[in-house]
């Protein structure tokens, strides 16, 4: 309270989170993500993304990143995860977390272009080989928590 007194007070604080959730919804319009609510609160984002689990992101997130975001549990688990903007976040924590969103989704797609790629290498003589190419590049996937965003 200290500290949201020395900063102006609880109304320039709500301003801040309204400044900052706007900021982190703005820097999120390109990526595979709906907002779920339909009365929206400046606390948190809750989202869905389109192409992925949700705990899977939480996971990555979580482990190669070092971001933690809010994940849901019970039937919502893989549907949902939820971004905080209350406490002591910046606008630069929400870049962090966009980048990290973005590298994922970028890694995503270089691992459906060197699939693309061994799809058109396909033949007759070499589709048992090449399924277990396939098989090896998806375990590798999984193995580096490659994201599929």
């Amino acid at each position: 309270m200290r500290e949201i007194k020395k900063q102006g007070g609880a109304s320039s604080e709500i301003d801040r989170i309204a400044r900052l959730a706007k900021d982190f919804r703005n820097k999120i319009e390109d990526l595979p993500l709906e907002i779920v609510s339909e009365s929206l609160s400046n606390a948190v984002t809750p989202l869905h993304p389109t192409t992925a689990s949700a705990y899977d992101i939480f996971t990555v997130l979580k482990d190669e990143y070092n971001i933690w975001i809010c994940p849901n549990g019970g039937n919502l688990k893989d549907k949902v995860f939820r971004v905080g903007h209350i406490g002591a976040l910046t606008k630069d924590d929400n870049t962090t977390l966009v980048s990290a969103l973005n590298d994922m989704k970028k890694r995503r797609i270089n691992l459906k272009l060197k699939i693309r790629w061994l799809n058109f290498k396909i033949s007759k003589k070499n589709v048992k080989h090449k399924i277990y190419e396939i098989k090896d590049i998806f375990k590798d996937a999984f193995r580096k928590n490659i994201m599929i965003i």
